[in-house]
Parts: C-alpha cells; structure tokens; sequence
C-alpha cells in the first residue's frame, strides 16, 4: 500500500490518535493541577523541556504512569495514540460500544493513581 494513496477521509476514520481534549479526558482521564509540594516541581516536561511549575495542569498517563504538561501531551496525543516516552499505545481501534465502559476504567484508574501518589506523598513526609 502506498501512503501517500490514502485520502483525508480515510486518514480521518483511522483510530491513530485523539481527536479533540474533550476525547482525551474522556479516555485518558482529566488533568491535574500541580501543587507546590508535588515531586514533579522542578522536573522536566519531556516533549517541551520546561519545568513544572506550581499551579501548571498535567496529565498522567495511564498504564505507563508518565507526566506531562496538558497542554504539550494533548497536542502531542491530538497526532499520536502513544506515550511519547515509552510509546504504550493509549488506543487501539477502539468502537463506539467499548468506549463508554473504556473511558470510565481509564477516569477511576487515573484517579486511583493520582490519590495512591498523594498517599506516598504523605507518607514520605511523615
């Protein structure tokens, strides 16, 4: 198959990436703000090499479990259906009928990551 044969509306129903931020939080889940006691202050964003900063909103990924400004991994995901790092697909081929039932695991999951890090946090300062 030659690549350049493949038309806009064929490229389009292709399930490569994400189509808009509200798809994003429905199957990655919702952003996070950073807090100024958070580890991810004074690291690196790894798609723009900036540091974190408090009160900056960022996404972690699920499965993979890697951090990203919203702003660099949304656009990031609007092109690519994989983990810029360690390249995990966060979706493959997903159908209309799965993805109800997908974006809810991936919103409790996402959740339930963000508050057992917040656990640790507690913890190590304890």
């Amino acid at each position: 198959i030659d690549i350049n044969m493949i038309d806009n509306e064929e490229e389009n129903n292709l399930v490569n990436k994400f189509k808009s931020c509200k798809e994003i939080n429905k199957l990655i889940g919702k952003s996070y703000k950073i807090k100024k006691d958070s580890k991810l202050i004074n690291e690196d964003c790894l798609i723009c090499l900036e540091k974190y900063k408090e009160k900056q909103l960022y996404r972690l990924l699920p499965e993979c479990n890697h951090s990203f400004h919203k702003k660099c991994i949304d656009k990031w995901l609007k092109s690519n259906a994989s983990c810029p790092i360690c390249r995990n697909i966060l979706i493959n081929n997903i159908d209309e009928q799965n993805c109800e039932q997908n974006c809810e695991q991936n919103c409790e999951q996402n959740e339930e990551q963000h508050e057992e890090k917040n656990e640790e946090k507690n913890e190590e300062k304890n």
